[in-house]
């Protein structure tokens, strides 16, 4: 069963997915992700060829870590995208480029003359940080005209395989996120709707555990 809600953050709304899917009983191979960085910039004007950077670190160098983000950008050009996206490694004291493919996807919208600029671009990006690991990151962030940056969000996870045993059928939930845009593209009803959905997935989802746990309980 798949469900889509509506999640809301700053001036723009994440679309998610969950799916549902039964596993169990006996040994079930659980993909899990954990967050080791994430920073948020919010309001911040560039001047032509003005950069966004953010620095992190990874110590670990086992396991699967991506960098994902999104952005929100006032620009004067509908070109997409309107940032150029760098990320440097350090290495014996200084910063070198790492050759690094990032996906890149969105698009821009006219909006006539809002904070001085004809276009809001928004984005989201993505890459593989797994041959580069471990190491201290910076992402680099650029624009090659004027901007006004709404939103520029960066998350960098780890994801890892685990071995889990289930003596019991038991509900797992899948998340994934995969549109946003502009609050105002969406409707109230649309966003009501979700909610109400949302909210029906969750109740299944505590009823389906709560049988679970009772059957259980009665075995014993």
């Amino acid at each position: 069963m798949i469900m889509n809600g509506v999640q809301t953050q700053y001036s723009i709304i994440e679309v998610p997915t969950y799916n549902f899917e039964t596993v169990g009983p006996g040994n079930v191979t659980v993909t899990k992700t954990e967050t080791v960085y994430q920073e948020t910039i919010k309001e911040r004007r560039l001047e032509p060829y003005e950069s966004i950077e953010i620095v992190f670190d990874i110590a670990e160098n086992k396991g699967i870590f991506t960098m994902s983000g999104m952005y929100g950008v006032y620009i004067d050009s509908a070109d997409f995208p309107s940032l150029g996206m760098n990320l440097y490694k350090l290495v014996n004291g200084s910063w070198q480029q790492v050759s690094l493919d990032f996906i890149i996807e969105g698009g821009a919208k006219s909006v006539g003359d809002e904070l001085g600029y004809k276009y809001f671009q928004e984005g989201k990006f993505s890459a593989n940080l797994a041959n580069f690991i471990p190491g201290h990151f910076k992402l680099v962030a650029t624009s090659n005209q004027s901007a006004h940056v709404r939103l520029f969000d960066l998350n960098v996870q780890h994801i890892r395989n685990e071995t889990i045993y289930y003596p019991y059928p038991v509900l797992q939930v899948h998340y994934s996120q995969d549109l946003y845009r502009l609050l105002s593209d969406i409707s109230l009803q649309n966003m009501q709707e979700g909610i109400a959905i949302t909210v029906v997935g969750i109740v299944i989802l505590l009823v389906y555990s709560s049988l679970a746990t009772t059957l259980l309980l009665r075995k014993q």
